[in-house]
């Protein structure tokens, strides 16, 4: 039974290889795009009578980023057959780059193979990323306001339906691509879901983030009830960033700071540059004992100072009780600190899990930074774009 299917499925898909190539002669003679279908063709055909998987995977990729007419039966075909759905991958992503620069008979024949699918609940991991791209996102990507149509029609954007996360995230993810104002004007829920139900919180935080592109302030009351909540509260608070135009904690107000001198920072800024460059993204990628020996640990005192001021006196206590570890004064010098644990044989990780499980649970800071930012919106430089 097993050997009978192998067999089948080498047939069929060297029958798509040769079939198409057997066209060759009539292929060269039309121009470059597909001079180079009928090369790729070959090179597909070699590929699968070897066996060689990733030769074939980059010759798919290769007639997707085509964008021609000519290879849109090919790929139309490819997609139609369950089968072969361990390739589509390579295919889609090609697909992705095609669409770019296409001619308007590839976007709308190739549209029409994906909506197909769209359509075909057996159609395999239509709706997941794995490994690449989604089918939701290759289609907006071919056709973004067609896409979108499709969903809208098919009801995939109504929270909680099979597919609503991939369909939205496509949307969001999209330059070009935005629900529309007739769909949007309706399909936020009169009350806040049951965030405990699995998806459900991802789920209205990207229906909140696609909402922000018709009604702001709907959207911004909504996150902020979030913020506040606690429920979600870091997630929400960082698409209230996006939506105000406010730079994210580490990165874009790391690379302030970098430009222009910590001590030129507003205050507000400093605060929650510290908070976040100094003791959350630090502490929480490296763990303590790498953090005990960090330059980021040199302003130890200030980030406890500024826990104290975003509302987390309970971290912030804990922290300075860890800081006694090397000593009534904090060292400065990594070098200082490093020498401290070698010759003592310190123990700053596990130093920390005590400390913290004699007080229970912490604040969560990360949440409380941005929003501390948010409430001091004023003081930062607003982002472009």
């Amino acid at each position: 039974m097993v050997l009978a299917l192998c067999i089948f499925v080498v047939v069929f898909v060297g029958g798509v290889w040769w079939g198409v190539w057997s066209e060759r002669r009539r292929l060269e003679a039309l121009p470059e795009k597909e001079r180079r279908l009928v090369e790729l063709m070959k090179r597909g055909a070699i590929a699968m009578r070897r066996g060689d998987t990733e030769a074939q995977g980059e010759v798919l990729k290769a007639i997707g980023e085509l964008g021609t007419g000519a290879s849109m039966p090919f790929i139309a075909d490819w997609l139609a057959n369950s089968s072969l759905s361990m390739t589509w991958s390579d295919l889609l992503e090609g697909i992705v780059e095609g669409a770019k620069d296409a001619e308007p008979e590839w976007k709308d024949g190739v549209f029409r193979a994906l909506e197909k699918g769209l359509n075909d609940p057996s159609t395999p991991n239509r709706f997941s990323t794995w490994p690449l791209v989604s089918w939701p996102a290759v289609m907006v990507e071919v056709d973004p306001e067609r896409a979108v149509k499709a969903f809208a029609e098919r009801k995939l954007l109504v929270l909680g339906a099979p597919g609503f996360s991939a369909v939205v995230t496509a949307i969001n993810e999209s330059e070009s691509a935005v629900v529309p104002a007739d769909v949007a004007a309706h399909w936020l829920p009169a009350t806040m879901p049951d965030l405990n139900q699995h998806g459900m919180g991802e789920q209205y935080l990207l229906m909140l983030r696609a909402h922000a592109e018709h009604d702001l302030p709907e959207a911004r009351r909504r996150l902020w009830e979030l913020v506040n909540g606690g429920t979600l509260a870091a997630e929400a608070a960082k698409l209230l960033l996006r939506a105000e135009g406010l730079p994210d904690p580490v990165w874009k107000l790391g690379s302030r700071v970098d430009e222009i001198g910590l001590d030129k920072v507003r205050p507000a800024e400093r605060i929650v540059w510290l908070v976040g460059n100094c003791f959350t993204f630090a502490a929480g990628t490296c763990g303590f004992d790498r953090y005990a020996v960090s330059s980021e640990a040199e302003h130890l005192p200030e980030v406890i100072e500024a826990l104290r001021e975003i509302g987390a006196p309970v971290t912030a206590r804990c922290l300075e009780e860890w800081a006694g570890l090397f000593g009534e004064e904090w060292p400065v010098d990594y070098y200082e600190r490093e020498t401290l644990i070698e010759e003592r044989g310190l123990k700053p990780e596990e130093h920390w899990r005590a400390v913290c499980a004699r007080v229970g649970e912490l604040e969560n800071v990360i949440a409380l930074n941005l929003k501390y930012e948010l409430s001091h919106a004023d003081e930062f430089e607003r982002q472009e774009g």
